[in-house]
């Protein structure tokens, strides 16, 4: 498989894209494993940063004795064996990530997995995820925050989110009911009137302080252009998005127009 990006090729893909379409500051959305890479990156770039939301996320994902909330190795271990066993069948990681989701979203699901990596891939990203550890840096966070989680979720503990909240100075959790780990899953309206009220208060007056954070970081999905990508289910594809995702292409759409001052 081909080297997983460095934190440095990820922020340069960030940056990139803001440059490219004209952006001077812009607000981060962090999903799971992307919530630290937004965090660094706002730690790095705050002149670039406009806020951070964050969901279902964390600074540290592996449990160790001062982070009792983290994830244990065995778990991921058994992940791991569910993968080795069945990658790209319906339910195999749906119901560990979204276990609510309805049928079309599980066959979707599938498809998708198959065609965005080989079980060999998928298996690395899990076990690099469990390395993860900005802790140190979220006192130097100095960027209006949200953190979102829901409450009962299999993949990542409340925990973490209350960890985060606690240790990011200024930082706004909102707890929401479910057990999905995917935004898109559940009640993604609320999450996304949620972002969409907390963009519309971002000012663009903020100071900031600057910290240059250097520490490798996984990703795992795919970029413009890839021809190899799952079309989604109708059931959850908002047509007037400009953004063929579940939740990306609404969540863009409406917080462009919450953030059009910021």
């Amino acid at each position: 498989m081909a080297a997983i990006p460095t934190l440095e090729q990820r922020m340069d893909d960030v940056r990139a894209v803001m440059d490219a379409v004209g952006s001077r500051r812009a607000a981060l959305l962090g999903v799971s494993e992307g919530g630290p890479m937004s965090l660094l990156f706002a730690a790095t770039y705050p002149q670039r940063t406009a806020a951070l939301v964050l969901y279902g996320s964390y600074a540290r994902r592996a449990w160790a004795a001062n982070h009792p909330f983290g994830v244990t190795h065995e778990a991921v271990e058994r992940v791991v064996h569910r993968i080795e066993q069945d990658w790209g069948r319906p339910g195999t990681m749906t119901d560990i990530y979204a276990p609510s989701a309805d049928e079309a979203y599980r066959q979707w699901a599938a498809t998708f997995n198959r065609l965005a990596a080989s079980p060999c891939a998928a298996i690395a990203i899990l076990r690099i995820n469990m390395d993860i550890d900005v802790r140190h840096i979220l006192p130097a966070i100095r960027v209006p925050t949200l953190v979102m989680h829901c409450v009962e979720e299999r993949v990542t503990s409340i925990e973490q989110a209350r960890y985060l909240t606690a240790n990011i100075p200024g930082a706004e959790l909102a707890e929401f009911p479910g057990i999905d780990h995917n935004p898109w899953i559940g009640d993604s309206d609320a999450l996304l009137d949620k972002i969409e009220r907390f963009l519309t208060r971002v000012g663009d007056s903020a100071e900031h302080d600057r910290i240059l954070a250097t520490v490798p970081l996984p990703v795992f999905g795919t970029r413009e252009g890839d021809t190899n990508i799952a079309p989604l289910p109708p059931s959850i594809v908002d047509p007037e998005a400009t953004v063929r995702s579940p939740v990306i292409g609404q969540a863009a759409a409406r917080a462009a127009r919450a953030a059009a001052g910021v």
